[in-house]
């Protein structure tokens, strides 16, 4: 015995929604005040360091062990001594260095568009106007994931500067920011974008 199917009745569309009002952005991205990268990026700056630090120390270990063994002039206290040397010169800056570039990175977003501040010896500052803007993007490493933080990177029209990377965002941050980057672009182009 077969039983007529019945017919399955499907709900409207619901009413196309009139352009409501964006919500307001947070108060860091118009505010217009520097702000400092998030303090977790110190120690994810370390890890990195670190993990490179600890690539090229394993590549000098193996020269290192290369010139002892085939060598008669250099002994193994010599190889040794440069070993521990050249650890020090990889491992050193990797632990020391992120506090200095810490303190000398910041960021700003304005009206006119987003402004960054970094470089402790050489300094720059880079500025990059709304209408230059083509697309961003919101990236996290696998360290910056375990520490919650994200690299905003703002792709700009142009040769020079045409992607600048902002590091050490709060992941939240970095995607509320790319959020308002995009809608204030829209906003100046009117939807075309």
């Amino acid at each position: 015995m077969s039983h007529p199917e019945e017919p399955v009745e499907i709900a409207p569309d619901p009413e196309p929604a009139a352009h409501e009002p964006a919500a307001p952005p947070p108060s860091f991205l118009t505010d217009g005040g520097e702000r400092p990268l998030a303090p977790a990026w110190i120690t994810v700056s370390r890890i990195n360091g670190l993990i490179r630090a600890a690539v090229f120390t394993a590549i000098a270990a193996v020269g290192l062990t290369i010139a002892v063994v085939a060598s008669d002039t250099v002994t193994l206290a010599a190889g040794a001594m440069a070993f521990v040397s050249l650890s020090l010169v990889f491992v050193l800056p990797a632990l020391l260095w992120p506090p200095v570039a810490y303190r000398y990175s910041s960021y700003r977003f304005t009206e006119e568009g987003i402004q960054l501040r970094r470089g402790a010896i050489w300094r720059s500052q880079v500025a990059v106007s709304r209408s230059r803007i083509q697309h961003t993007d919101v990236s996290q490493g696998p360290i910056e994931r375990i520490y919650g933080l994200a690299t905003l990177t703002v792709h700009t029209a142009g040769n020079h500067y045409a992607a600048i990377a902002l590091p050490g965002l709060d992941h939240a941050e970095a995607l509320l920011a790319r959020d308002f980057l995009l809608a204030a672009r829209a906003a100046d182009f009117g939807d075309a974008v």
